[in-house]
């Protein structure tokens, strides 16, 4: 698939999610999925959008260590799925005390 036909069978599930998943770790995959067809604007490197042209926001090389690093989440996941989340809103927590 390219990366257009990836984005766009992730979009429903991204963009008009209803909550219909509750699998943290599909929900993450999706997300990933979902930007990996995301472009840098060429007259201006910090904007990214759907775009025929400009460089890619993830290069392939980022795309396979990311796999790698969403199939190692899944592995902590499975071993303590509640130990997991509670660690990720923790480290995802701005301007708090965590």
């Amino acid at each position: 698939m390219t990366r257009a036909e990836v984005r766009a069978w992730a979009r429903p599930w991204v963009e008009d999610d209803d909550g219909a998943i509750d699998d943290p770790m599909v929900v993450t995959a999706l997300q990933y999925l979902h930007g990996f067809g995301l472009r840098r604007d060429p007259g201006n490197a910090s904007l990214v959008s759907v775009r025929p042209d400009g460089p890619w926001l993830h290069d392939d090389d980022a795309i396979r260590s990311g796999l790698a690093r969403w199939r190692a989440r899944c592995v902590e996941f499975d071993r303590d799925p509640a130990g997991y989340v509670a660690r990720i809103r923790q480290e995802n927590t701005w301007g708090g005390d965590a």
